[in-house]
């Protein structure tokens, strides 16, 4: 089992106990002498071992939601805090896996992605909306960059950081209502009205009398 375990760390106790018995040698001077009838084959079960993705890796998980959740490299204080909020569990399958949601669920909740890529997704579903059973109003490929552009230079907690995502945001949204695809759906001749009641149910929103 340790020898099993040091060639594939991120096995289960029952994974291990099952891929141990599932490639012993079946020998018939064995029936009934052992649960399986057999005797331990190490290599072939390490061999039928099944194979690790890279997202099960602590390491590779915490930088992947970096650079998807957040378009950007992780600072060192912030990748330690977060593989460690993993790794404190050790091979306690059911902790890891909790774990990792809340790693999950803290970066998608992180003041710096609200701010930057899930503003990116509401901007596009505020201009063309997102009807139960279409496609999402923004591509990967629009995301992605787009996210990078409002998060560029932002690192929450570093100074001047609040100035310049405000900046950046604002230098987004000049640009993004200039665009051929903005400016084709709400082409000026559209009253104030029709365009401001078209934003607001796009995005889903039933506004106040003062809002609208």
């Amino acid at each position: 089992a340790a020898l099993l375990w040091a060639h594939a760390p991120h096995l289960t106790t029952a994974q291990v106990k099952a891929t141990l018995m599932n490639n012993v040698d079946v020998l018939p001077q064995w029936a009934g002498l052992t649960v399986t009838g057999g005797r331990l084959n190490l290599e072939r079960a390490v061999q039928n071992t099944p194979a690790a993705h890279q997202l099960d890796n602590p390491e590779f998980f915490v930088h992947r939601h970096y650079l998807d959740f957040l378009s950007r490299e992780p600072d060192p204080a912030g990748r330690l805090f977060w593989i460690n909020e993993i790794t404190q569990c050790g091979l306690d399958a059911g902790c890891v896996e909790l774990k990792r949601i809340n790693v999950s669920a803290a970066f998608f909740l992180s003041i710096e992605f609200q701010h930057t890529g899930y503003l990116v997704y509401r901007i596009y579903k505020s201009a063309y909306g997102n009807p139960q059973g279409a496609p999402l109003p923004v591509t990967f490929d629009e995301f992605q960059p787009d996210t990078q552009q409002i998060n560029q230079g932002v690192v929450v907690s570093e100074s001047g950081w609040e100035q310049r995502l405000a900046d950046n945001k604002d230098r987004f949204a000049a640009l993004f209502v200039v665009t051929p695809r903005f400016t084709s759906t709400y082409p000026t001749t559209m009253t104030p009205e029709s365009f401001v009641d078209a934003l607001f149910a796009n995005a889903n929103v039933t506004p106040s009398t003062v809002e609208r």
